[in-house]
């Protein structure tokens, strides 16, 4: 969520119409306009209700991007919630949120975190969309180490990958203008497929 409260920020102050639409709680109750709260669904209508939250931001606000919050780790044992997003989705990029010095999976001391590695094939092969660039949680590091994971992230992944509370949006911001154009000039009114949908997750 922060990724894309920050990134949504970011955008709009560039004058870039950005649009969020919120999956959890926390989201909603700090104000995002559009989304659903997906762990108080049943399973079967989280797809349909990401879909209709990303068309009423379309429909609605006739953005230039729609920043879609994501959720926990799509391989995660216990939760599914990042399959219903993926889903009902369907994004022209997946922005990964990765805490860089976690070793264990969220309410599971027993399980180790996956690799970046591993998760982003996981997420390329279940949303036929690509991880665009990374975004790390590094609050417990030093400023060093924060400096040494981004650079190693770049280095071996070759995405731009940044920790946005503490260097910002900037990389994440260029690399939109790169894989998207129409995001420099307001663009004419366009059809929803056009429009880049973005999973920050």
């Amino acid at each position: 969520m922060t990724t894309a409260v920050e990134l949504n920020k970011a955008l709009n102050s560039l004058g870039i119409k950005s649009v969020m639409v919120a999956t959890g709680q926390t989201g909603l109750m700090q104000g995002a306009k559009y989304g659903a709260s997906i762990d108080a669904l049943v399973s079967q209508f989280v797809v349909g209700e990401i879909e209709h939250a990303v068309v009423q931001a379309f429909e609605n606000e006739n953005p230039d991007i729609i920043l879609v919050e994501g959720q926990g780790a799509a391989s995660h044992p216990a939760f599914m919630s990042s399959f219903g997003i993926l889903k009902g989705s369907m994004p022209d990029g997946v922005i990964l949120q990765h805490p860089s010095d976690r070793k264990f999976r969220c309410d599971f001391p027993d399980l180790p975190m996956p690799t970046l590695e591993s998760e982003i094939r996981l997420i390329e092969a279940i949303s036929q969309s690509k991880v665009v660039a990374i975004s790390l949680n590094n609050k417990n590091l030093t400023e060093t180490e924060s400096v040494e994971a981004i650079k190693g992230c770049e280095r071996f992944f070759k995405l731009p990958t940044t920790d946005v509370l503490n260097y910002g949006c900037q990389k994440l911001v260029d690399m939109l203008s790169d894989r998207f154009p129409q995001l420099n000039v307001r663009p004419s009114p366009m059809s929803l497929g056009s429009i880049p949908q973005l999973v920050t997750r």
